[in-house]
């Protein structure tokens, strides 16, 4: 019934990637990209990208980025979808913009691990054959810092590269998720449960 409150006082954060076939529809991707420095160190959120499924918005510093702007993006979807949003994403939205999240979370960081797959975004999207634009393969967060640096000081190409980059790592995750939600299900032995209890149907038992 599309009743994630229910599902938050019954089942523990590890567990909410058990829901995301179900969430689907109300959920979103999330993926910020900042000035490359702490909060403490006056460190900024340059941009979020948001991305349900079907549309990628960006929302960027000094254009429509602030606390209400992306509490209101956010107030239609009931599951997020983040890579290590948990201790970077979310705490750092917390501390620069005052924004906080306590809502179904699906952080693909750890399901991979639990998976048996290590390794940042970029080379999960390798290992399992996500592809990533070319104007921005091989870029990281450095060169997302920089883009923002050249942006600030008028290049409106490096604006264009900087959310062609966000783009990737936004849209990304839900191609991913879907990855890592199977991966995990499997490891349930749910498969071979339904199949055993399907044999013995067909032979009566």
């Amino acid at each position: 019934a599309g009743n994630s409150d229910f599902f938050l006082r019954v089942l523990r954060p590890r567990d909410h990637w058990r829901l995301f076939q179900d969430m689907r529809e109300y959920a979103v991707a999330l993926d910020i990209e900042t000035s490359g420095y702490t909060v403490q160190q006056g460190g900024y959120v340059t941009m979020v990208g948001l991305y349900d499924g079907f549309d990628y918005r960006p929302l960027v510093r000094g254009d429509g980025l602030d606390k209400k702007q992306l509490s209101h993006e956010l107030a239609g979807y009931k599951y997020l979808i983040t890579f290590f949003g948990t201790v970077f994403d979310l705490p750092f939205l917390k501390e620069a913009l005052g924004f906080q999240y306590a809502g179904l979370h699906f952080d693909l960081c750890f399901a991979a691990r639990r998976a048996g797959i290590k390794g940042g975004l970029k080379k999960l999207e390798q290992l399992l054959g996500i592809p990533r634009d070319e104007s921005v393969k091989g870029f990281d967060g450095f060169d997302a810092v920089r883009l923002w640096n050249a942006a600030e000081r008028g290049s409106s190409q490096a604006r264009e590269l900087l959310e062609a980059y966000n783009r990737c790592d936004t849209v990304n995750l839900f191609e991913l998720a879907d990855i890592l939600y199977y991966m995990l299900r499997a490891q349930t032995g749910v498969h071979a449960f339904m199949e055993q209890s399907a044999l013995q149907r067909r032979r009566g038992c």
